[in-house]
């Protein structure tokens, strides 16, 4: 009766882990990733930041309205002053236009003045017709066109980064249920050798082999799983399953059927076209910088209505003006600064570029290296699993009537778990290699 309780304990225990258990493919670890981890929402508000580069960096068509209202007085005299004046200035950036009317009432002691004006100024140097503007605008579009390259980057880096995490586990929970069962073999074989001892014909030191060979695979097992538990303790904190055990389920040999592509034309590459938009940017900063350095020329052209009365005299007077206004610039160290920051950005740039297509080339060497030989060790894997298994089986066979000894039977039942132990090792390590090659053809988005 009391063997029936515990029995029964045990079962209702096993029943209630399987509940609290749940399988996670790849798929779910990723997109509970994506959910739970701050450092992928961080990637997300870079991509927001991306969409106003070009308004933040470009100077404002606004409207500008002034008013204003000065009062003078004299301590000598009652003669007092007034300045009453209002305004409207827009600035039409992408012409290099600015536009302004404004009205001044002035009173002082010999006279009013009442002074309305229109007035146009025209870049004709420096920003001819909105040239410089237009092509700030065109930098600033590549550099958000490049931040969004670089957020699908860091987006596809991170996912690469999961995916290798995951693969980890996903070793580490094989390894461990393949140390369970090599244990349990160990145990089979102890068993077996103390039956054979209680008949005297093993020795004490067969059972003494068996046993110390049981010691050593549940050593192992205790360290696997203590591995494994410290990675799962992680994965469930990752993706915000803490009171689920959860445990990796992913078909690591499909890859294996799957045709490796070849890389991509270089220049189609995200890595390369970051850099070609980098180079394209800075290529136009150094021509503004240079551009900045020259004269201010603008055309002015105006129109006046002057209603005022001076020294008892009317004057109703219309004009309209033309003419041009000059700045030039003296001694300006911090333009001649600018141009020579964007010389060198502008050369940085090139190297950049250059360095970016001599390295994916490199990775794609190194990659497509890497994953004939691991599929070739695969293969030899399963091979050499396939073989030692049949060797075992026959000496096991022998082993039972004594036709060899017990040392033998267990190096080759220590081969046979070297031998699973590698090929999920190789498989693995084959599909770690296989998505960061899906991630250098920019395919694992």
């Amino acid at each position: 009766m009391k063997l029936f309780i515990a029995i029964f304990i045990f079962l209702l225990g096993v029943a209630a882990n399987s509940e609290a258990m749940r399988e996670l493919t790849l798929s779910d670890y990723l997109k509970l990733s994506e959910k739970n981890d701050p450092s992928y929402k961080k990637i997300v508000s870079e991509r927001e930041r991306a969409g106003f580069v070009v308004e933040q960096g470009l100077p404002t068509e606004k409207v500008t309205v002034t008013v204003g209202n000065e009062y003078g007085y004299s301590s000598e005299s009652n003669d007092d002053t007034s300045v009453l004046l209002g305004g409207i200035t827009k600035e039409i950036t992408h012409t290099g236009t600015s536009l302004a009317i404004t009205h001044t009432n002035r009173t002082r002691p010999d006279r009013e003045e009442n002074v309305t004006e229109l007035r146009l100024e025209q870049s004709l140097l420096n920003n001819f017709f909105g040239s410089d503007v237009r092509l700030k605008r065109s930098a600033l579009e590549q550099e958000s066109q490049r931040l969004r390259f670089l957020v699908e980057e860091n987006h596809e880096n991170y996912l690469l980064e999961r995916t290798q995490e995951f693969l980890e586990f996903q070793k580490q929970y094989l390894d461990l249920l393949l140390a369970e069962e090599v244990f349990a073999e160990a145990l089979k074989l102890q068993k077996n050798v103390e039956q054979k001892q209680k008949a005297n014909i093993a020795t004490v030191t067969d059972f003494d082999r068996s046993r110390l060979q049981s010691l050593l695979r549940e050593e192992d097992l205790l360290s696997k799983r203590r591995s494994f538990n410290e990675t799962q303790s992680n994965i469930q904190k990752a993706v915000g399953l803490e009171n689920l055990a959860l445990v990796p389920k992913e078909d690591l040999e499909k890859s294996l059927n799957k045709k490796v592509q070849q890389l991509r034309d270089y220049t189609e590459l995200r890595p390369y076209r970051l850099q070609v938009l980098a180079r394209d940017k800075a290529q136009k900063e150094l021509t503004l910088a240079k551009r900045a350095r020259r004269p201010i020329v603008n055309l002015v052209v105006g129109y006046g209505v002057d209603n005022s009365q001076r020294f008892s005299a009317a004057v109703d007077r219309e004009e309209t003006v033309v003419g041009f206004n000059l700045e030039m610039p003296f001694t300006d160290n911090l333009q001649r600064a600018a141009v020579k920051s964007a010389v060198l950005a502008q050369s940085q740039a090139d190297l950049d570029r250059a360095l970016a297509r001599r390295e994916l080339a490199a990775q794609a060497r190194s990659l497509q290296s890497q994953l004939e030989e691991l599929r070739r060790k695969v293969s030899v894997g399963q091979e050499k699993i396939t073989l030692v298994k049949r060797i075992l089986k026959d000496e096991e066979r022998r082993f039972r009537f004594g036709k060899i000894d017990l040392e033998n039977l267990i190096e080759t039942k220590n081969n046979y778990a070297a031998y699973r132990f590698q090929y999920r090792a190789d498989l693995v390590e084959y599909n770690k290699v296989y998505y960061s090659w899906l991630a250098i053809n920019d395919r694992l988005l």
